[in-house]
């Protein structure tokens, strides 16, 4: 018996034998080393105050794990942090150079705040990530055709690529 929430719980409603079954779920799920509850011979109301506080631990262990894999998904769009070539290209890839009026010619002079209504975010230029990478891993094989096959992955939000954003443009060769 799975709840999302002990409000919903009718204890009037609920027999025994569920909430025996939901405590030893909680005692799974929570790695404890306690046997598991065959019968309950207190009442329904005792069972329910020992599974209240299983259940707010479970919470913040959930609420704990989720937190964690967000910082390390976090930390991996650094550069300087990725563990993988993949990791280093995309974090690149999203990172912003700078913001231009989308209204004026790409030049070095159109630079605007990123707060402008006419912002338009810049990334830096497939040469440059290149260079980055096999600077920092030594001996990889990344190209321009492998960085604009993980752009395409990113636009289309394919499974492994999703939670990125790149920037509306990049400058062309040559140019800053």
């Amino acid at each position: 018996m799975t709840l999302t929430n002990l409000e919903d719980l009718n204890l009037a409603l609920t027999s025994t034998s569920q909430l025996i079954g939901w405590h030893n779920e909680l005692l799974a799920k929570l790695d404890r080393k306690t046997l598991p509850l065959r019968s309950w011979k207190k009442s329904k109301q005792d069972l329910f105050d020992l599974i209240k506080p299983m259940e707010a631990e479970l919470r913040a262990k959930i609420e704990t794990e989720e937190a964690e894999r967000l910082a390390k998904a976090e930390a991996t769009k650094d550069p300087a942090n990725a563990n993988t070539i993949r990791d280093a290209a995309l974090a690149l890839l999203c990172q912003v150079a700078y913001y231009e009026d989308k209204n004026k010619k790409p030049s070095p002079d159109n630079r605007v705040d990123a707060s402008s209504k006419t912002a338009r975010s810049v990334g830096l230029p497939y040469s440059q990530i290149v260079e980055a990478v096999k600077t920092q891993f030594p001996g990889a094989k990344t190209s321009l055709a492998c960085l604009r096959w993980y752009c395409v992955k990113v636009r289309v939000n394919e499974h492994g690529f999703t939670g990125y954003t790149l920037p509306q443009r990049r400058p062309r060769a040559g140019q800053n």
